[in-house]
């Protein structure tokens, strides 16, 4: 186990056949610099599920699924040998459209994300919503779902999230740099507020042997929901995770957009931590409490 969380990780890739790209590098830098987590800043008294890996080493598998409708995958073996890393990755993409954003080469990186953890059945899941950066403004984004499996057992953390940026820039002779950066905490809410929401709900084709029809959710797990402005209004984009009886989630896209009915002054990039707290009362009667607190990445 490594019991340090200071280091560097330099890494040179150069293209041996078939260059330059015909697509934007982008989004290899979500496998070769987001995959290794082993240097996220984890608080003294959660368990560092990366660095308890080491060193036997890790895998990972990810999926991405683009607003355009390209889709890839993504797979990652990172061991480690005396002092250096040794990661094997394999990434396969289809269906990226010819005029789309990937294959024209507008991307400029990656904006911050926050990355919520779910502990399922004794491997670290994933999930979070990305959003590449655009030549002349706007975002394009990508559902990532990663499964993280050590290779030998390690003691399990709580559900948490990992806030996590690339940083890109662009130097002489076609070379990028890339550094990353990535801090992991748990939910911090401590006191409740209380909200009044009407709201109307229409859904559809919920399986019949489903969790949902079956009544087997007991609540909500607290979730962080990227917040981006985009044409002058606020949209939301985070996975949310219903628990389930006996153990377990059930997973859930969430994409909504927020517009006021008067112009107001727009806010950068940020993130809402949330939770919704349930409480079974008698007589069938559930009660819930919502908290919800607005940052940006610190990173």
């Amino acid at each position: 186990m490594l019991s340090y969380c200071r280091g560097v990780q330099k890494s040179t890739f150069l293209v041996t056949k078939g260059g330059p790209l015909p697509f934007s590098f982008d989004i290899l830098s979500s496998v070769f610099k987001y995959g290794n987590r082993c240097f996220t800043k984890y608080p003294a008294d959660m368990p560092d599920y990366f660095k308890q890996a080491f060193p036997a080493g890790m895998s990972f598998e990810r999926t991405f699924t683009f607003e355009d409708g390209g889709v890839a995958t993504a797979s990652g073996h990172i061991c480690l040998e005396g002092n250096w890393f040794k990661h094997t990755s394999m990434f396969h993409g289809v269906n990226f459209p010819a005029n789309g954003p990937i294959m024209q080469k507008r991307t400029i990186g990656w904006d911050p994300s926050f990355e919520k953890m779910t502990v399922s059945n004794n491997i670290l899941r994933g999930d979070v919503t990305m959003f590449l950066q655009l030549k002349g403004g706007g975002y394009h984004s990508c559902q990532f779902h990663t499964s993280y499996k050590t290779n030998e057992p390690v003691t399990l953390p709580q559900n948490h999230v990992v806030e996590h940026r690339i940083t890109r820039t662009d130097i002489e002779d076609k070379k990028v740099l890339l550094e990353e950066t990535a801090v992991a905490h748990v939910n911090p809410f401590l006191e409740r507020n209380w909200f009044k929401h009407t709201s109307m709900f229409h859904g559809v084709n919920f399986p019949a042997n489903g969790p949902i029809m079956q009544k087997r959710t007991i609540g909500w797990d607290p979730s962080f929901e990227k917040m981006t402005v985009s044409n002058n209004i606020l949209r939301g984009d985070v996975t949310m995770f219903l628990q389930l009886k006996g153990g377990g989630y059930h997973s859930c896209q969430f994409h909504t957009s927020y517009k006021t009915k008067e112009p107001v002054t727009l806010p950068q990039n940020h993130v809402v931590e949330h939770r919704i707290t349930r409480t079974d009362i008698e007589d069938k009667k559930v009660r819930l409490e919502e908290t919800a607190v607005a940052h940006v990445n610190p990173l």
